[in-house]
């Protein structure tokens, strides 16, 4: 009898156990496996990730989960909180996709505030995958709150306290081993910033959030001392007061002398490049006529040059940023977007400088105002007005895209309707030669033809050699228009970055050297754009160094493009600021700084790290009045 009552407690005991363990399982490994899928269905498909994406955004809800759960004796605690946090973070995600094209980013929580301010603005449709999404996590969620689970050991128990401190440390190991770029390019799709979108398809939610993380790390330069750092700007700048002074009686100084100040028009052209940097190739027709004509004239009133930016096949909006600001991509993290990631308040740039000296400010663009926040960037620079796509009417369209034409006929119109005393500084970002030149477009039949290239992808190259090749004619069309002009008037153009691979590869495959094996001086060819700077009235070059800068590059006027918007400023005779003077100062020792190099006077190509060894007063000086104008304003 004994023996029986034995087995029976025995007995007992086990189902006691397997009861035990069977919402154990539940909470620990279903819940995380729902909760992560659901999160990514909100926007694509969980299942065409590829594995190891998989399992390392799965295992970050389980070990969470495993942590709250013997952290606090309670699953419902663990069940809450994964449900909570996928089905706030898949709808948000699901509207900002569908608001901008682009998930939630971690620097769009800086502007959560205007976000919310003009949320009522936008129309909120939703999909099945919504709502498959939210039903399943709200009923996780109710079913989390109705069948809790108590653990029935204590606290202080091996177990318990060992799963907590072994999710906590897998937690905080993976978060910071996201952050790291050697160990994600072993098992994760590389994170593109200008396709953020992409990487969340391919990465997921969760994991691409913690990558995006190390984009927000600004460390503060050594020897920064915000409080001191005017005093040390006003002793570099006495140290060159007489190259100073030179410029400025030259420039000069708004013109008080009686010179009339210009209307300034400043051009980003998207795409705009001569690929001929790469190596000399042949085509049936000129691809850039107009402006090769310009770059053999020696012109009082014209200016041609070349610029070193910081990005190539995309990320437009960096070159933006360091012709408005005068800052560098070199001293922020490889691959960082100010305007998505910095700046989320007034800055100091040619608009806002402009502004103040009396002009009409307003920033163009034909497309869609959100594209890299402009819609909020262009307000904090100090542009007064903006223009996006649907302000641009009538339009011709090129693929689909509103052509350079239309683009300038917009600023044509703008400089006819001005009230008689305004003085305008329009600056526009164009949309035409944007990527997708590998497809047909019934409106845009190619012109161009390559006579010494016959690849597969042949024909995107002369795709976009054509495109290049009307916005040269449009260009052209926009001089015109203000050769005629009543008032002194001064244009500036220049290209935001080289196409893709795709598309210049077939152009630098004819040096016969590798990708791969390209030297520095090779490999940074493809940072390079033209610009031209014209005016119908003669150009005081002397004051801006774009007459005789000493060194030879390219030519005399090749450098980066944080020292373009000094120097125009120069040009159009008004007064530089403290910041654009050291500009000009330094440009003068090293010409081109960019994320990817420095080059200086002597032409010689040096890293980052080894120009600042050169040149320590100067990189570190620049460094820290960078560091100030973005993240220690006061």
């Amino acid at each position: 009898m004994a023996e029986k009552h034995k087995k029976q407690s025995t007995c007992s005991a086990v189902g006691r156990i397997r009861c035990h363990v069977r919402p154990r399982i539940l909470f620990y490994f279903l819940m995380p496996f729902v909760c992560f899928y659901c999160l990514e269905f909100y926007t694509h498909d969980p299942w065409l990730m590829a594995f190891i994406p998989q399992l390392i955004n799965y295992l970050l809800f389980l070990a969470a989960g495993l942590f709250l759960y013997e952290l606090t004796g309670r699953s419902w605690c663990s069940t809450v909180f994964m449900s909570i946090y996928s089905l706030s973070a898949g709808i948000v995600n699901y509207f900002v996709m569908s608001f901008r094209n682009n998930p939630l980013l971690p620097w769009d929580l800086k502007s959560a505030k205007t976000a919310l301010s003009v949320s009522d603005n936008y129309n909120y449709d939703i999909n099945y995958r919504f709502i498959v999404s939210t039903v399943v996590l709200l009923l996780m969620l109710l079913c989390g709150t109705c069948f809790s689970q108590k653990n029935s050991r204590p606290f202080r128990s091996r177990f318990r306290l060992g799963v907590c401190a072994g999710s906590l440390v897998f937690l905080i190991a993976v978060s910071f081993g996201m952050m790291n770029n050697t160990v994600t390019g072993y098992l994760l799709t590389p994170t593109n910033l200008f396709t953020q979108w992409a990487s969340y398809r391919d990465n997921g939610f969760t994991v691409t959030f913690l990558q995006n993380l190390q984009y927000l790390r600004i460390k503060k330069p050594s020897g920064y001392n915000g409080d001191t750092l005017d005093e040390e700007l006003q002793m570099f700048l006495a140290s060159h007061e007489s190259d100073r002074a030179d410029s400025s009686a030259s420039a000069g100084q708004d013109h008080q002398a009686g010179t009339e100040t210009p209307h300034i028009i400043a051009i980003m052209n998207e795409s705009f490049s001569d690929l001929s940097v790469l190596h000399d190739f042949d085509t049936n027709e000129d691809y850039m006529p107009y402006v090769h004509s310009l770059q053999k004239q020696n012109l009082p009133n014209l200016i041609t040059g070349h610029l070193f930016v910081s990005v190539c096949g995309g990320n437009t909006a960096n070159t933006e940023f360091e012709f408005l600001t005068g800052n560098t991509m070199a001293f922020l993290p490889s691959g960082s977007i100010p305007y998505q990631q910095y700046i989320s308040s007034d800055l100091d740039s040619l608009a806002r400088q402009y502004a103040e000296k009396g002009y009409t400010t307003a920033g163009l663009h034909p497309y869609n105002a959100s594209g890299w926040n402009r819609n909020l960037v262009y307000p904090w620079l100090g542009f007064e007005n903006t223009c996006f796509r649907s302000d641009f009417y009538p339009v011709r369209i090129i693929r689909k895209y509103v052509s350079d034409e239309s683009a300038y006929n917009r600023l044509s119109s703008l400089y006819k309707k001005r009230v008689p005393g305004e003085k305008l500084f329009l600056f526009e970002v164009t949309m035409q030669n944007h990527g997708g030149y590998s497809e047909i477009y019934d409106n845009f039949p190619i012109r161009v033809r390559l006579e010494d290239v016959h690849t597969a992808t042949g024909s995107a190259t002369e795709n976009y050699l054509t495109l290049i090749q009307e916005s040269d004619r449009a260009f052209q069309e926009l001089i015109s228009t203000f050769k005629s002009a009543d008032e002194p008037v001064m244009i500036l153009m220049f290209g935001d970055h080289q196409p893709n691979d795709y598309v210049s590869e077939n152009i630098a495959s004819l040096t016969g050297v590798a990708k791969s094996d390209r030297s520095l001086e090779e490999s940074q060819n493809r940072y390079i754009v033209p610009y031209v700077i014209w005016a119908n009235f003669d150009l005081d070059k002397e004051s801006s160094g774009l007459s005789d800068a000493g060194y030879e590059l390219l030519n005399d006027n090749t450098m980066s493009s944080n020292y373009l918007g000094a120097c125009l400023t120069r040009l159009a005779g008004l007064e530089t600021t403290d910041y654009q003077d050291f500009l000009l100062i330094l440009k003068e020792t090293l010409p081109v700084i960019t994320a990817n190099l420095v080059i200086d006077k002597d032409g010689n190509y040096m890293t980052i790290d080894e120009a600042e060894n050169a040149w320590p007063e100067l990189m570190s000086l620049y460094e820290k009045l960078q560091y100030r104008a973005l993240f220690d304003q006061k």
